[in-house]
């Protein structure tokens, strides 16, 4: 997450920089609010998972990345100048992979079974955004941050293994109180946008800033993403 901090920032000044002075504006006569859809390429980005077991400390890549979508509406509120706060909700489709060599940690599986693991979710995010936009005579570029809650409404574990020509699958839920993860989450995004007209292109991250283990003891990851997000403002 860090390269892709700096990747942000990169790209945010490479635009500004060659401007002329003229053409850039950083107090527009004519902010206004605007209601605007959002549509996005979503990567799961999982850490690795962390494990603290007394004077014992490891990590283990137990998850993989994984691709979804995210769709959803903003609602942008023009603060002071280019300042401007956007809210938004969303609802989101993700997948991550799930490392199977520590499917059998003690032999029991037969060798030349053929393993796959997945989690697969379904949900809804609140982001709440603070940003600032620099115009420019045919578009505007923006950076912003701030806080997003994510909430799973569907999320199963599917797990598949062929042996000998027979494959069987398996299907559980990952919520609740037997579940291996919590449907709340918590995390900060940044991020990148242009504007041309009223199309919109952005390139963000957000890092998780919670466990999203459940009932997990001395064992924690967290749920990273990064967002590719097209969209459109409608005038109000």
């Amino acid at each position: 997450m860090k390269k892709l901090t700096f990747i942000i920032a990169a790209l945010f000044l490479a635009a500004i920089l060659p401007a002329k002075a003229q053409d850039i504006s950083f107090d527009s006569d004519n902010n206004a609010p605007y209601l605007g859809v959002r549509l996005g390429l979503d990567i799961s980005c999982p850490t690795d998972m962390h494990i603290n077991l007394g004077s014992a400390h490891f990590s283990a890549p137990m998850f993989d990345n994984g691709a979804g979508f995210d769709i959803g509406a903003v609602y942008n509120i023009p603060l002071w100048k280019n300042l401007y706060f956007e809210p938004g909700l969303s609802l989101y489709y993700n997948t991550m992979g799930i490392d199977v060599s520590y499917a059998d940690s003690e032999g029991a599986i037969p060798d030349g079974t053929e393993l796959s693991a997945s989690i697969r979710r379904f949900g809804f995010r609140i982001p709440f955004q603070v940003g600032y936009h620099v115009d420019f005579s045919q578009f505007s570029l923006a950076a912003f941050t701030g806080p997003v809650l994510t909430t799973g409404i569907i999320g199963r574990g599917h797990a598949s293994a062929k042996y000998q020509g027979i494959k069987e699958t398996e299907s559980e839920n990952i919520y609740g109180g037997d579940g291996i993860l919590n449907r709340v989450d918590l995390g900060w995004k940044i991020g990148v946008g242009a504007t041309f007209d009223r199309f919109v292109l952005q390139l963000s991250g957000t890092i998780g800033m919670c466990n999203v283990l459940n009932g997990a003891d001395g064992a924690k990851y967290r749920d990273n993403n990064v967002a590719l997000t097209l969209g459109y403002n409608f005038s109000l």
